[in-house]
């Protein structure tokens, strides 16, 4: 009867010392694994961008690397306030990830960083930031139509561009910020009529009694040379 209690503790001891891979020296004091200092991805790694009340240029790509031969990047996720991802490109070794797509001016962005060490553990970190004006550079505005109403299947939604847009690149930067939904959804696309205007169309028509709303993100967004989203 006596022996009972000293027998539960010696196997929970060997249970705790399979689960965790610690020697048998891990029920003494000092040494148990749930006191050792876990690892900090924080102390690993290096951010590019501004910090406190420093506003980081939008012109510029932020990079996030690893220090030393200890840790490796695995993830990095980075959006802005309204929810807006940042694409980014991670080197193959896991050391550097860098921004590839412009940031916004005039906002607030949360970065989530992912790492492990040589071990496997896995470590995380999260960095904030805020991003300047945008200069002195023009604003690029959109005007969606039609006006609110009724309108057969075949209408399009119409985008009015307040600046022209002729670069290929910059172009693809304003579709993408140009969100049409619909309920029940339907799949289109943007068709550009001219340097200001584009359209857009479902694959076929819209389905009678279906309700269409049209808008934008590009607010802040970089387009092209000193064009910026309005």
């Amino acid at each position: 009867m006596n022996n009972s209690p000293r027998i539960r503790t010696v196997m929970g001891c060997t249970l705790l010392v399979t689960a965790l891979g610690a020697s048998v020296t891990a029920c003494g004091g000092s040494s148990h694994p749930l006191t050792a200092k876990p690892y900090d991805a924080a102390s690993e790694i290096s951010f590019s961008g501004e910090s406190g009340s420093k506003k980081a240029d939008p012109n510029k790509p932020i990079e996030i690397t690893s220090e030393g031969d200890e840790a490796r990047i695995t993830d990095v996720t980075a959006t802005d306030s309204i929810g807006r991802y940042v694409a980014g490109e991670l080197s193959a070794d896991g050391s550097r990830w860098h921004s590839t797509a412009p940031l916004a001016a005039d906002a607030h962005y949360t970065v989530h960083v992912s790492t492990e060490d040589e071990d496997g553990e896995p470590g995380r970190k999260v960095l904030t930031f805020d991003t300047g004006h945008a200069g002195k550079n023009k604003a690029l505005k959109v005007t969606f139509g039609p006006d609110a109403g009724k309108y057969g299947v075949g209408q399009p939604v119409t985008a009015a561009l307040s600046a022209p847009v002729k670069d290929k690149a910059a172009r693809a930067v304003v579709e993408r910020a140009l969100k049409v939904d619909s309920e029940p959804a339907v799949a289109g696309s943007w068709t550009w009529v001219d340097d200001k205007t584009l359209h857009y169309r479902p694959e076929e028509y819209w389905p009678a009694g279906a309700t269409v709303e049209a808008h934008s993100t590009l607010n802040g967004i970089k387009v092209g040379d000193r064009l910026w989203g309005g």
